[in-house]
C-alpha cells in the first residue's frame, strides 16, 4: 500500500483566506498575479470564496483547476477542488481535468484524490476510477476500502432494496480490504466496515463475528486513535442485534458498555451514534440511557446531553438525536 506523504500546512493556508476582508482578498488578487505557481495563495483565495460564495469568480475556477493540474498527488487535495452545484459548467471542467489527471498519472494518490472529488455526485464514476485503479495494479488495501466507503454512502441514499445491494458490494469490498490487509493495525482498521456493512445488509451472523472479532483485535490497540471507535462501535452494533432480536436487557448492557469507550477524535467532535440510545428509550429503558448520556458526556461536550439527562429525571422521555453519517447502520 503505498503510503501518503505529510501534507503541508495547506489547511492553514485556506483558513487564512476564510477569515480575510475583501480589501484582503483584493490584495492577494494582486500578489496571484506576481506569483501565479504559490499554492498558498491559491488555497486562501479559495478560502475566502468558501466563505463568501456570491461573490465566486473565474479567478475561483482557475484556482482549483491550477490545484488540479498542478498538485494532483497532494493528499486531501480535492477538499479544495469541491463544487456543490453539480449541474454547473465549473463542476464539468473540473471533473474532467481529475479524469486527465488519471489518465496521465494514475498513481494511488491521483486515483484516491480524483475518486473523492466525484463521491458525493457521481458515485459511479468514483467507484470506477477506483476499480480501473485495482485492474492494473494488485488488491490494494487503501482502494478496496474507499470503494466499500462509497457504496456504504450510496446505501444510505436509496430504496431499501438498492441499498441492501450497496451494503452487500460495501461488504464483499471490505472483506476484500481484510484480506489484503498487510498489517494487523489495516485488518483492525477494515473489521469496523466490515461489521457496520454487515449488519446495514442485513447479514447480522456476519455482522456479529466482525464486531467480536472488532473488539477482540482493540485490545492491541489500547494506544491507537482508533480504540475509542472500535469499543463504542463495536458494542452498539452488538447491542442493535440483540434489539432486533428482542433481548432488550442485553442490548442495554452492551449500550453501557459501548459508552465505556475513552472516546475517539471522531466521538469527541461529532458525537456518538444515539440511534440505539433512541430504541431503547422508546421501550421505556430511561435508566439505561441515562447510564450511557452520563459516560457519553465524559468525552463528548454537548449541551443537548445535559438536557436529555435532565428530561430523563423528570420522567419524560427525550427525543435523542444523533449526526447519522449516510450509509451508517
Amino acid at each position: 500500500m503505498e503510503v501518503w506523504e505529510e501534507t503541508p500546512d495547506y489547511f492553514d493556508a485556506f483558513q487564512d483566506g476564510f477569515r480575510m476582508t475583501k480589501a484582503q482578498k483584493k490584495s492577494l488578487m494582486q500578489q496571484l498575479k506576481i506569483s501565479p505557481d504559490d499554492p498558498y495563495k491559491h488555497l486562501q483565495l479559495l478560502g475566502y470564496y468558501s466563505a463568501h460564495h456570491k461573490e465566486e469568480t473565474e479567478q475561483c475556477l482557475a484556482s482549483k483547476l491550477w490545484l488540479v493540474e498542478n498538485l494532483p498527488e497532494e493528499q486531501s487535495i480535492s477538499v479544495f477542488t469541491s463544487c456543490f452545484d453539480f449541474e454547473s459548467d465549473e463542476y464539468r471542467q473540473i471533473g474532467e481535468a481529475w479524469l486527465a489527471q488519471v489518465r496521465s498519472k494514475a498513481s494511488f494518490n491521483v486515483v484516491s484524490n480524483a475518486a473523492s472529488f466525484f463521491t458525493l455526485y457521481e458515485k459511479e464514476v468514483a467507484v470506477q476510477v477506483l476499480k480501473q485503479a485495482l485492474s492494473s495494479s494488485s488488491e490494494d488495501y487503501s482502494l478496496l476500502n474507499q470503494i466499500s466507503d462509497i457504496y456504504m454512502l450510496a446505501g444510505g441514499h436509496q430504496s431499501e432494496t438498492d441499498a441492501r445491494e450497496n451494503y452487500l458490494l460495501a461488504l464483499e469490498y471490505g472483506e476484500r480490504c481484510y484480506s489484503n490487509a498487510t498489517s494487523e493495525e489495516h485488518r483492525f482498521y477494515a473489521l469496523t466496515n466490515i461489521a457496520q456493512a454487515a449488519l446495514a445488509a442485513n447479514e447480522t451472523k456476519r455482522a456479529e463475528d466482525a464486531a467480536n472479532q472488532l473488539l477482540a483485535s482493540s485490545k492491541n490497540f489500547h494506544d491507537n486513535w482508533n480504540f475509542g471507535n472500535a469499543v463504542f462501535d463495536g458494542n452498539t452494533i452488538l447491542g442493535k442485534i440483540r434489539f432486533i432480536e428482542g433481548d432488550i436487557e442485553a442490548a442495554g448492557k452492551y449500550l453501557i458498555a459501548a459508552s465505556q469507550t475513552p472516546g475517539s477524535p471522531q466521538l469527541d467532535s461529532f458525537g456518538p451514534d444515539f440511534r440505539l440510545c433512541a430504541m431503547l428509550i422508546d421501550k421505556n429503558q430511561l435508566q439505561m440511557a441515562r447510564e450511557f448520556l452520563i459516560n457519553c458526556s465524559k468525552f463528548w461536550k454537548s449541551s443537548k446531553i445535559k438536557k436529555w439527562i435532565t428530561e430523563i429525571d423528570a420522567g419524560i422521555k427525550p427525543q435523542v438525536t444523533t449526526i447519522r453519517m449516510p450509509g451508517k447502520p
